[in-house]
């Protein structure tokens, strides 16, 4: 009866490998949200993972919050080359995503009248369907 409650036996060692995983996802969420800090938080989150749930050491949670506030300050200043970049790539894959419907969103349209105020085309074809079809 000793072995079943014993902390080291396989069910607490796979539990508290569950619970560290999904852990250090919550703070990396929550540390990640404004996204000055997503690349120290994921810095974080991989030296975590890499040392804790893969080599088995134990205190996931503080060397979660350790590393993070080592990579504070050079993890902020890539992130504000980092984050505009994204930002970049996704106006991108818009652009071609409207050109692969059929949006049009290259070419010149005149500016339509939508609920009264002008929509210039262009901006309705990359960042949504335009309502009036492709011209």
């Amino acid at each position: 009866m000793n072995g079943f409650f014993s902390p080291n036996n396989l069910f607490f060692r796979s539990l508290s490998w569950a619970v560290d995983i999904v852990g250090i996802s919550i703070l990396w969420l929550f540390l990640s949200l404004p996204l000055v800090t997503l690349v120290p938080a994921s810095a974080a989150l991989y030296q975590t993972c890499a040392l804790c749930v893969r080599r088995g050491e134990s205190g996931a949670f503080s060397r979660f919050l350790r590393s993070f506030l080592g990579n504070l300050r050079q993890g902020c200043l890539l992130s504000l080359v980092v984050v505009p970049l994204g930002l970049l790539l996704l106006l991108g894959q818009n652009v071609m995503a409207a050109c692969r419907r059929g949006g049009g969103g290259v070419r010149h349209r005149p500016l339509r009248r939508l609920h009264g105020g002008p929509l210039p085309s262009l901006w309705g074809g990359l960042l949504a369907p335009s309502p009036f079809g492709a011209v």
